[in-house]
C-alpha cells in the first residue's frame, strides 16, 4: 500500500506521526518576527517579563508545524484537500527545545453523497512534547480520493 484512500480510515483508527519534530529557539524568533512579532515571541527580555519567561512560539508557527508533520504520515493519503479545522487548541506554550510528536485518531470516514469517487475524513488531532503534554489539539477535516476514484474531478 503505498497511499491511504478513503477505504482505509474507519472510526477509531489512529497513526502516530514519526519523526518528532525538535523546536529551536532561532526558528520561534525568525517565524515571530515575520508573522506574529509580539515582545514576548521575539525579544528574550520581554519574554523573561512576560507569564512564559522565554521566548515561546505564536500559534500560527505551532500550526505550521501541525501541517509540516501532517503532511509527514506514512503511507501518504490521497488527501485532495483540507475542508477545516475546528476546535483548535493550545493549552501549553511551546518553548525552545520541545520536541513535539503529532497524534491522529479518525473520528469520520464516509464517502460523499455527491460524488462516490471521494469522500471526508474528521481526525481528532493532538501533539505532545516531551513531557507527554498537549501542546495542540483540534479536529481535522479533509476531502480524500476512494480508492477506485471514480468521479474524482482532474
Amino acid at each position: 500500500m503505498d497511499r491511504l484512500f478513503l477505504e482505509d480510515f474507519s472510526a477509531g483508527k489512529t497513526f502516530v506521526v514519526p519523526p518528532p519534530y525538535h523546536v529551536r529557539k532561532e526558528e520561534i524568533v525568525t517565524f515571530a518576527r515575520r508573522w506574529d512579532p509580539q515582545p514576548f515571541h521575539v525579544d528574550d527580555a520581554a519574554a523573561a517579563e512576560s507569564i512564559y519567561g522565554e521566548v515561546t512560539a505564536c500559534s500560527a508557527h505551532i500550526f505550521s508545524i501541525f501541517t509540516k508533520l501532517s503532511s509527514q504520515i506514512q503511507p501518504q493519503s490521497a488527501a485532495i484537500g483540507a475542508l477545516g479545522f475546528d476546535d483548535v487548541r493550545i493549552p501549553r506554550p511551546v518553548r525552545a527545545g520541545d520536541v513535539l510528536q503529532l497524534f491522529c485518531e479518525c473520528i469520520v470516514a464516509r464517502r460523499s453523497k455527491g460524488n462516490p469517487g471521494r469522500g471526508v475524513i474528521s481526525s481528532r488531532v493532538y501533539m505532545k512534547n516531551q513531557r507527554d503534554e498537549v501542546v495542540f489539539s483540534g479536529i481535522s477535516t479533509f476531502l480524500i480520493q476512494s480508492r477506485d476514484g471514480k468521479g474524482v474531478e482532474r
